[in-house]
């Protein structure tokens, strides 16, 4: 695509790839991406969730094969939730198994994490630590905290509350409908994706701020729980923290909102696209790329575009 400008008060990032036709134009085509993110030598990692596995394909879009192993054994992931690449290791969510397994970005078992319940999401920081979302109803903490080598090292936070969502059932979903993001001086962002709310923790876990995410473009975050079935509407899908500290905040729509480092917005990022602007939806920053995947719309964009023009 061409360098793109500004619409409708939105900042409309270049695409440098469209990695969804490279890799299809290799020979592997995926219909449902999850997480898209980039290791150090700029090699892709796709969630693919047709096949259950993470894909991993050269700058070029040349398939180099699934990184995990599959199975029911402790050292297999049984059914992958999310991922988050950090380093060399990649932090899987296991929802199967109902914990957090850690990989090398060849596919080789490390260690793992036995949660209390499906983690609803992984951070790493900038010393190793592992914080996972993973509401401990005893302790009464949002999340939990490991070493590198995933010994359990506390919890924190207090839980989100919300009037609507006070049924036992739909309080726990709330917990695990939860993304957590580490900046790079330690300072932890939390996000729930259901109220649209986002908090900072300074690096020593206190409470810096929480803010509500309010715009035409958020909807309105629900739960409805039919028997044993649970639909769930985000108002907000993804967080990233880039390296000056910004919170990018991806909606189900249009776009994404960036606040600064103190939790005031920014501006609005999205894609162009031939019917509109897109949302970045799940995203992965690395340096000046912006991993964006939205279903059979996988991108690598231009981050770096969005300096001076907030």
């Amino acid at each position: 695509m061409s360098l793109l400008v500004f619409s409708q008060s939105i900042v409309e990032i270049p695409v440098l790839k469209n990695v969804g036709k490279l890799i299809a134009s290799s020979g592997t085509f995926i219909s449902f991406a999850g997480r898209f993110a980039l290791d150090s030598y700029g090699n892709f990692y796709i969630h693919d969730r047709d096949r259950g596995n993470i894909l991993k394909f050269s700058p070029d879009g040349i398939f180099l094969g699934p990184v995990l192993p599959l199975g029911l054994k402790k050292k297999e992931v049984s059914s992958l939730r999310d991922f988050y690449l950090s380093g060399n290791l990649i932090y899987v969510i296991d929802e199967g198994a109902k914990n957090l397994k850690v990989f090398d970005l060849n596919g080789k078992f490390k260690f793992l994490i036995k949660t209390h319940d499906v983690p609803g999401s992984v951070g790493v920081g900038p010393a190793g630590t592992i914080f996972v979302a993973d509401f401990d109803p005893r302790k009464n903490a949002l999340i939990s905290m490991y070493d590198s080598r995933g010994k359990y090292m506390g919890g924190f936070g207090m839980p989100f509350h919300d009037p609507d969502f006070t049924y036992p059932q739909k309080f726990y979903q709330l917990q695990r409908n939860i993304t957590i993001r580490v900046s790079p001086s330690g300072e932890v962002g939390v996000l729930s994706n259901i109220l649209g709310k986002f908090r900072k923790y300074s690096s020593a876990y206190t409470l810096v701020f929480e803010k509500k995410i309010e715009g035409p473009e958020v909807p309105r975050g629900n739960i409805e729980i039919y028997e044993d079935t649970v639909t769930v509407v985000n108002a907000a899908v993804d967080m990233a923290i880039d390296a000056k500290g910004r919170f990018i905040i991806s909606l189900p729509s249009s776009c994404a909102y960036v606040y600064d480092p103190q939790g005031n917005m920014l501006g609005k990022i999205g894609i162009k696209m031939p019917e509109g602007l897109l949302s970045p939806r799940i995203l992965f920053v690395s340096g000046n790329y912006l991993a964006s995947s939205n279903r059979n719309r996988i991108f690598l964009l231009d981050y770096s575009f969005v300096e001076g023009r907030f």
